[in-house]
């Protein structure tokens, strides 16, 4: 599974944001499992504690914007192994294939000019599918199928994640 986002990095203060850069990446996750809570905020930390390879990064002056692409995957592996299993009674759901709950996770990390250390700003979002038929209503993300993104969904992990430091 091959994702391309678009970030639009925004700087809401008063000093200019230098070396800011996106740290994201994109995950099937377990269904149900004790683990469900708590791997997004654990893949985030992990992610973002660490030393990145050199990556692009830009500066922004006070109340500028920018926009950031990055291509994300997941392997196919992963995807296998986390397949969602139709709910109980469901023996043929619709449209056919195998579903994943996928979530994107990352920091915008950046610097500015008197910080003794660089700052992040976290995010996790599940992503899910939209049906024309039932509008608003999040579905899990069929391996295979092209996605178009009218139809995507990103909603902020309600258990945490979003965080500035």
């Amino acid at each position: 599974m091959i994702v391309e986002f678009s970030f639009t990095l925004h700087n809401i203060g008063k000093s200019v944001a230098t070396e800011a850069t996106v740290y994201a990446a994109m995950f099937a996750q377990k269904r149900p499992g004790a683990n469900f809570l708590k791997e997004p905020a654990e893949r985030q930390s992990k992610l973002c504690s660490k030393d990145q390879p050199y990556s692009t990064n830009v500066s922004l002056f006070p109340d500028e914007t920018k926009r950031f692409n990055i291509g994300l995957s997941i392997p196919r592996a992963e995807l296998e192994s986390n397949i969602i299993a139709p709910p109980p009674g469901v023996t043929n759901p619709k449209p056919q294939g195998k579903r994943i709950s996928p979530v994107l996770v990352g920091c915008i990390d950046y610097d500015f000019p008197t910080a003794i250390k660089h700052h992040q700003t976290g995010f996790i979002y599940s992503i899910a599918r939209l049906e024309p038929g039932s509008p608003g209503v999040p579905f899990w993300v069929i391996i295979g199928q092209p996605l178009p993104v009218e139809r995507i969904r990103l909603d902020r992990w309600m258990f945490g994640g979003d965080n500035a430091d």
